[in-house]
């Protein structure tokens, strides 16, 4: 699967594409970002649920309990 992105040059806009890459939340160094859980908690109330979480990975997940990612 490749991404496409439309860039503009001059008067006209070309099409590139770049291989598409998983999105995540860890930092060079590794840790893995998660939000607070009273965020967790704030969206939930607004949500009801969290559908899909696209930038995580299985141990933020204990935290998120998103039902796709």
């Amino acid at each position: 699967m490749e991404r496409l992105h439309i860039i503009r040059t001059g008067t006209r806009y070309e099409a590139i594409t770049s291989p598409a890459r998983r999105a995540h939340l860890e930092d060079p160094d590794g840790t893995i970002l998660i939000p607070p859980e009273d965020y967790l908690i704030a969206v939930r109330q607004v949500l009801g649920v969290i559908d899909l979480d696209p930038c995580s990975s299985a141990r933020a997940q204990l935290s998120i309990d998103a039902q796709g990612w």
